[in-house]
């Protein structure tokens, strides 16, 4: 009798645990037993390790190349960031793991348009706007570290500039002035979130505050 229960209750549990996911490398909607989309999950999580890898890259070399002022190269890594960062949404992850890599991913990304929006306030010519965790579908999370990342990586573009020779001395004086007014209002900014619980600010653990 009890024999028979349990292989009641196994059969019961096994078609419970049927789920259909999508398939990390071919994009095709599945569906099994909960222990072959395990096995999918395998391959989905090696991809997000790819995919945040690839945007990281591409972040810093669109931020170096922004830098040496080559703007042509700079458009194309902020253009090919999108390819990356829409697949990794589309990762079968286990939420913790999701979080982890689209936290780290969406801060790159955050970066590389935080710098280019700081580069305008610091020395003009062009009307960069810096758009909102919404636009760059990032959780405010990562978007609040993007904006810290870019005040440092800012500060290496200013600190190439004050060492050309063709800058006079009143220019670096108030090149700095003017740097130090805009990475305080970054510091005010980020300053009304120090009394908000860990849980809510942590970067790792996005969904909490959404």
């Amino acid at each position: 009798m009890n024999g028979i229960i349990a292989l009641g209750v196994r059969e019961e549990l096994d078609k419970l645990s049927e789920t259909s996911w999508k398939d990390a490398r071919s994009g095709e909607e599945k569906t099994g037993h909960a222990r072959a989309r395990f096995r999918a999950a395998k391959g989905a999580i090696a991809a997000a390790y790819n995919l945040e890898s690839e945007i990281r890259e591409l972040s810093h070399r669109g931020i170096v190349a922004f830098k040496n002022g080559d703007i042509v190269t700079a458009d194309e890594c902020k253009v090919a960031m999108d390819e990356p960062w829409a697949k990794l949404a589309e990762l079968d992850l286990p939420q913790d793991v999701f979080w982890q890599h689209d936290a780290q991913a969406g801060q790159e990304i955050v970066e590389f348009y935080g710098v280019l929006w700081l580069y305008a306030k610091l020395f003009g010519g062009n009307d960069s706007q810096m758009k909102s965790a919404g636009d760059l579908r990032t959780t405010i999370q990562s978007w609040l570290a993007g904006i810290a990342d870019a005040v440092t990586e800012t500060s290496k573009l200013l600190r190439k500039k004050l060492r050309s020779s063709e800058m006079s001395r009143k220019e670096r004086i108030a090149l700095r002035e003017k740097f130090i007014t805009v990475a305080e209002e970054v510091v005010e900014f980020l300053g009304q979130f120090e009394d908000c619980p860990p849980q809510l600010v942590n970067k790792t653990a996005a969904t909490v505050a959404t």
